[in-house]
């Protein structure tokens, strides 16, 4: 009688135990609610009330750049807008009715960062598209937004180039020219939309520094990244002819990042609330996304609102 309690007790509790442990892997697909006011002033925080909150849970506002139905995107059609500041001092002698500085692109530099390779491929000036400085003294100038979409044309990818050609020598009363540039930005804009979306930018480029000519070494008579904080081309007194080119890598001008949301809250943290405002009147859709997940797998529930934000 006592081996058959013992056999019943111990299928009970296997029977136990395995329930439980299916219990424990199973994910439970997200059961959250949201509440929120549906019509708010441009500058009001709004509160977003969430019940029940999943492990993990992200917010798209439905501003530009933060909309679900975006999340995904990666190229866009627009204007192309670059813009960058440089600055220069000597060129000095008659070097000072040659400009120096030249802004290229090409769609067939092969990008290998050879001077053969540059003399090989087909760039076109668009130096008219940008203010460039014509002080000598190191002072700022910021080139203004040039509008750059016709590079894209076809969906082609480009390489930009600030060409840097000094043929003033020493020898006739010449002083070649140093040149900074700085705060690289492609971004795009869209009809109707106040923000633009980000292509590249001085830190997320690869560059390229290719001497065709003149006579280089760490500091002098080529492109460097001067103490961290921007490029640099230290011309010099010389008998030669200095040519240097600072070459972005392949840029699709019109691909974006996908749409970003916030997270809002990861596994172990409480939320309850979140507070948002909104700069611009309009109808937003906002998005919530939550997911439960574990080691034995992941459940989704989206949950769409929409907000009028009101002059």
């Amino acid at each position: 009688m006592k081996n058959i309690k013992q056999i019943v007790f111990s299928t009970l509790l296997l029977t136990f135990l395995f329930t439980s442990c299916e219990d424990f892997e199973e994910v439970k697909t997200p059961d959250f609610e949201v509440s929120v006011k549906q019509s708010i002033a441009v500058g009001e925080e709004v509160e977003f009330t969430i019940e029940n909150a999943p492990n993990f849970l992200s917010f798209y506002s439905g501003e530009f750049g933060k909309e679900y139905q975006y999340r995904d995107r990666t190229n866009i059609e627009g204007t192309v807008n670059m813009s960058f500041d440089c600055a220069q001092n000597y060129q000095n002698g008659t070097s000072r009715s040659n400009p120096g500085l030249s802004i290229q692109y090409s769609s067939d530099y092969d990008g290998s960062g050879t001077a053969a390779a540059i003399a090989a491929s087909n760039w076109t000036d668009i130096s008219d598209k940008f203010i460039l400085p014509t002080n000598r003294t190191y002072e700022w100038t910021n080139s203004g937004i040039g509008d750059i979409t016709d590079l894209a044309a076809e969906g082609q990818s480009v390489y930009i180039a600030f060409k840097i050609l000094a043929e003033g020598k020493t020898s006739e009363g010449n002083r070649q020219g140093e040149y900074r540039f700085n705060n690289f930005v492609i971004d795009l804009s869209v009809a109707g939309k106040t923000t633009t979306l980000p292509v590249t930018d001085l830190e997320s480029t690869e560059w390229q520094t290719v001497n065709v000519q003149g006579s280089g070494d760490a500091n002098t008579n080529e492109w460097i990244w001067w103490s961290n904080d921007f490029f640099r081309m230290n011309g010099t007194s010389a008998d030669f002819t200095n040519e240097d080119w600072l070459i972005t890598d392949k840029i699709n001008l019109t691909a974006v990042l996908p749409d970003q949301a916030i997270s809002l809250k990861s596994y172990s943290e409480r939320l309850e609330s979140f507070k948002h405002i909104y700069s611009e009147a309009g109808v937003y859709t906002v998005t919530f996304v939550g997911n439960n997940t574990t080691v034995y797998g992941n459940e989704e529930d989206v949950k769409e609102l929409t907000i009028e934000v009101l002059e």
